[in-house]
């Protein structure tokens, strides 16, 4: 099951999180799968994702209580995403926003927010 679905700010992708602890990025002209998350890349379900203002790293967070940082990474013609960042939380992290600017936005299930990781 989905459970969220974000346009990079370029438009040229498409990012879905999901139950399944997967993510996937599509290319929107072609409509063909570019690039999956190495196996289960969160320990429990994926609630949420966005885009960093370039278009080439995004983030994900999970009921693992984990925030995890992705940056594009080309091989000749081929793109794919690695991690390049991994936090954990005392809770939950259910929703997930970039600033323009790339401040991290946090919510958690506790109804908590946090700005960059730094507290409300």
């Amino acid at each position: 099951t989905v459970t969220r679905m974000k346009f990079s700010p370029d438009s040229k992708y498409l990012l879905t999180v999901s139950r399944d602890r997967d993510w996937a990025v599509w290319d929107v002209s072609s409509h063909s799968l570019l690039a999956s998350s190495p196996s289960k890349a969160h320990s429990r379900i994926i609630w949420d994702c966005a885009w960093f203002g370039d278009s080439s790293s995004f983030v994900t967070v999970s009921r693992d209580k984990k925030l995890k940082i992705w940056d594009e990474v080309r091989e000749e013609e081929k793109v794919s995403w690695r991690e390049v960042c991994s936090r954990t939380f005392q809770s939950s992290v259910t929703a997930v926003d970039v600033s323009p600017s790339g401040l991290i936005l946090l919510g958690f299930e506790t109804g908590d927010m946090c700005v960059d990781g730094k507290g409300r």
